[in-house]
């Protein structure tokens, strides 16, 4: 009975623990706190050149990140 809810909870574990994973070394290392909440990975970076990169490729991150998730936990992306 309590197993979606459960699942969902490790998909947003996952969605968080993913990031460097799917975004590789050079990103993580200007991460610096990733989030989930109500459907959107939150992503604060030291960089603003590299904010505005990822930024462009939002929407292929997204994908990138529920493939990794195993399921469509990411609904979208703010990076801060």
């Amino acid at each position: 009975m309590d197993q979606p809810k459960i699942s969902k909870g490790v998909n947003e574990f996952r969605a968080v623990h993913y990031w460097e994973k799917v975004m590789g070394k050079t990103v993580a290392r200007v991460t610096r706190n990733v989030y989930f909440k109500n459907g959107i990975l939150f992503v604060s970076l030291n960089s603003s050149v590299v904010r505005g990169e990822l930024v462009m490729l939002k929407d292929k991150i997204i994908k990138n990140m529920n493939e990794a998730v195993g399921s469509q936990t990411i609904k979208d992306i703010i990076f801060k």
